[in-house]
């Protein structure tokens, strides 16, 4: 059964990645505590929470990859699938320019993350969907209790020095070009995958509750947020960035929940929503509910759209900044905002239709290693010396836009030959883009 509310959650989710981004990149350095958040979050003005919640944004894209792989777990397991490695080598690829943006050989940022998220999660898809979901909800607990007991406590115990390299490898620590550890950050993808597969096994009830279902969502929400203010008022803080604290980890999953919330209300159910043999509900597709038609076509987004908006954005926010436009007031914070996600978000779709165009082309071959060296020859170009800031950025996001037509494409026959089938079609499991 296909979930239209994924792809409404997507669009959201990079709504929230065009306002955090927009807001950072286009106020100047001697305005920035129009951004700046204080200690106080109920202090903060419109700006301020705008650029808190689209700080979200990563956790929301990591939540939705998860969720399209539980949606696949399967009784017996699901077949290997063919594009799987090749994929998130093409996300690495991507990441890389990131990486090379930054000054940095290695690293894990967005992309890199994605594609470490698609690895565990395809390959525990192989399972049983019963072992696999014990399987992931133990990995769940693990990373959690690692990053936000166990180290911390030996760390208290033995001493910092003791636990120095295990600190870093568990997120506690800071490191230079790891944007994500996968300690704690993997709880999102895997919480995702148990929605997935919770959906999956009970989607006529959903379907048919909606309303109870999203009150659950807010009830479980309503217990993350106060958490999440329960550490907040202990000295940690609410933002997101550099290490994730436990405040800002417990806020993440409260937005997550009140978002499956919104998505699922936003829509209703399916025509005759009785669940099928394997627990699904009717097949028939539906749109929105009245007066959410403009708004949800706008923002949804799906397959490689999702990755599109990503450099699409950074794309828009480089020009502006290489064209010396700034602003330091609420209105030109907004909006630019509005600006650069009208341009995202509209053009993401367009760049799906082009490259579903050439995947439909008899050279479609030949498409996919011209996209390969214009994508390699952006990577070689970021080092230069004149592409530097802005100018370097632009090309990696031009450079991961050819990467989109390899995610598109099926790779070249030669390759194509020496992978086997796969024996499930791939439905929401579309790798999300930040």
């Amino acid at each position: 059964m296909m979930w239209p509310e994924l792809d409404l959650l997507r669009g959201l989710a990079g709504l929230a990645m065009v306002v955090n981004h927009t807001a950072v990149g286009l106020v100047p350095a001697a305005a920035t505590g129009l951004i700046a958040l204080p200690d106080a979050p109920l202090t903060m003005t419109p700006v301020q929470w705008a650029s808190f919640l689209g700080s979200f944004a990563p956790m929301i894209f990591f939540f939705i990859t998860g969720v399209g792989y539980g949606l696949q777990a399967r009784a017996g397991g699901v077949g290997r699938k063919p594009g799987l490695w090749s994929k998130a080598a093409v996300l690495v690829f991507a990441d890389a320019m990131l990486w090379r943006v930054g000054g940095l050989w290695i690293g894990l940022d967005f992309f890199g993350f994605i594609a470490l998220s698609m690895v565990l999660l395809g390959s525990l898809n192989r399972l049983d969907r019963r072992h696999a979901i014990v399987a992931v909800a133990a990995l769940l607990a693990a990373v959690s209790v690692a990053r936000y007991a166990a180290v911390p406590l030996a760390g208290r115990v033995l001493g910092p020095e003791a636990v120095g390299l295990v600190a870093q490898l568990t997120g506690h620590r800071a490191v230079s070009g790891i944007s994500f550890p996968p300690m704690p950050w993997l709880g999102y993808p895997l919480a995702g995958f148990l929605v997935g597969a919770a959906a999956t096994a009970s989607a006529g009830f959903i379907d048919r509750r909606r309303v109870a279902v999203a009150a659950a969502l807010l009830a479980a929400g309503a217990a993350c947020l106060a958490a999440a203010a329960w550490f907040a008022a202990h000295g940690y803080p609410l933002h997101r960035w550099g290490r994730l604290a436990p405040s800002s980890y417990a806020a993440g999953f409260a937005v997550l929940a009140a978002l499956l919330a919104l998505c699922l209300l936003v829509f209703p159910p399916r025509l005759g929503g009785a669940a099928g043999a394997d627990g699904a509900a009717g097949s028939a597709d539906r749109g929105p509910r009245p007066g959410f038609g403009l708004a949800v076509r706008g923002l949804s987004l799906r397959g490689v759209a999702a990755f599109a908006v990503v450099p699409l954005h950074f794309l828009a926010i480089d020009l502006a900044e290489l064209a010396g436009v700034a602003t330091a007031t609420a209105a030109g914070v907004f909006l630019a905002c509005g600006i650069v996600a009208a341009f995202a978000l509209g053009a993401a779709p367009l760049v799906m239709a082009a490259a579903e165009r050439v995947r439909a082309h008899p050279r479609a071959d030949a498409a996919w290693f011209v996209a390969l060296a214009a994508a390699a020859a952006a990577l070689a170009a970021i080092g230069l010396p004149a592409l530097r800031g802005p100018a370097g950025s632009a090309v990696a996001s031009l450079g991961q836009l050819a990467l989109c037509l390899l995610l598109a494409l099926p790779l070249p026959r030669l390759a194509q030959a020496r992978e086997p089938s796969d024996s499930v079609p791939a439905r929401d499991a579309a790798p999300a883009a930040r």
